[in-house]
């Protein structure tokens, strides 16, 4: 089995401290795997993600990644360690280019290595090469989370985090975002989301996690638990033919 690249155990994380949110979450993510975390609403999938990220405050627990323990540090450390975190809402400047998007991203790079990194980035992504001196406001939903990822990976981070990627989009651009995502994995960085949409997510996944109330409640392979009958009427939003 590939070593994790990150491992955060019994996490526990509030906004206000005293009141916590996540109250006992474990995860693991591998390089080249992709992780989504399920549940209901109020289950603490966002909050849990935000703290890795830095974002919340942490109470309890630890996050180590790739053998560094990165908890309680401040976002801009999180990121310049490797990780990268797409949040659901203003994950892109309306108002600027796609190609100013994703300089912004990429502002800490040295002028040659922005340049490498631009053309990386309209490889993986064509549909915003095609619009790259367009401002961001004339996307449609599905590429401008493409362009939100597009910038997270401009530090070329070896593990991406994204909140509720597929959030408001046709089913169809559903698809096509996730098969992306799932792309992103197979070149071999390390991706965790958030997905409301579990069925479409885990037919994409190589592993998820059911929190229930800021805890593990389940946990294993895609497959189980698309497969599992109870889970899936229970949290997946879906109920399995007998």
């Amino acid at each position: 089995m590939i070593r994790p690249l990150l491992v955060t155990r019994n996490l526990r994380a509030s906004y206000r401290r005293g009141l916590p949110i996540v109250h006992d979450i474990s995860v693991d993510v591998a390089p080249g795997e992709l992780v989504t975390l399920v549940g209901p609403n109020g289950a603490g999938k966002s909050t849990f993600m935000k703290a890795l990220a830095g974002l919340v405050m942490i109470e309890g627990g630890t996050i180590q990644f790739d053998d560094q323990d990165i908890t309680g540090r401040s976002t801009y450390a999180i990121i310049a360690a490797g990780v990268g975190f797409v949040p659901q809402t203003g994950n892109v400047f309306a108002s600027l280019s796609i190609e100013d998007n994703l300089i912004a991203g990429g502002h800490t790079l040295s002028k040659a290595l922005l340049r490498e990194r631009l053309a990386r980035a309209f490889e993986r992504f064509p549909a915003l090469a095609n619009h790259r001196r367009s401002a961001a406001n004339v996307l449609s939903g599905g590429q401008r989370q493409m362009l939100a990822v597009a910038r997270a990976l401009m530090t070329e981070p070896r593990l991406i985090m994204l909140d509720e990627p597929t959030a408001g989009l046709a089913p169809k651009v559903v698809q096509e975002v996730l098969a992306d995502l799932r792309a992103l994995a197979d070149s071999g960085v390390a991706v965790l989301m958030v997905e409301q949409n579990a069925k479409a997510a885990l037919r994409i996944s190589d592993r998820g996690y059911v929190l229930v109330e800021g805890r593990n409640h389940t946990t294993g392979t895609a497959r189980d638990l698309l497969d599992d009958a109870a889970i899936a009427e229970a949290f997946l939003g879906f109920r399995r033919a007998p």
